[in-house]
């Protein structure tokens, strides 16, 4: 497990586990905006280093996320097989769901 976040930014953190068979998750908790975006970035790359088969982001601890959160998850879509969200918080699922990104993430409604 890697641990990314910045003590500049107390409002999120991100760490990463690998996982069996070529998966890797990405735990998230806190705000995913312009100002901890970077700090997602990080740990998505540390995630996709070894090109992982599946690439999973856990948002369930995720209070609030805006456009430069989805375009980290868009950006990181295109670094592994397949992407999924599971579990989300309310929010992120809302937010998702209203962006028509559902099924892009393995969202189903």
């Amino acid at each position: 497990m890697a641990a990314i976040d910045d003590e500049s930014f107390v409002n999120a953190t991100a760490e990463v586990h690998f996982g069996d068979e070529g998966s890797v998750v990405i735990r998230v908790t806190g705000e995913i905006d312009i100002a901890t975006a970077d700090i997602i970035r990080q740990a998505v790359a540390v995630a996709t280093e070894p090109r992982p088969a599946r690439l999973v982001f856990d948002l369930l601890a995720v209070d609030f996320i805006d456009s430069s959160g989805l375009a980290v998850l868009l950006e990181a879509a295109k670094t592994a097989d397949s992407v999924r969200i599971d579990p989300a918080s309310n929010i992120v699922r809302r937010v998702i769901e209203a962006t028509g990104l559902s099924e892009m993430f393995g969202m189903g409604i």
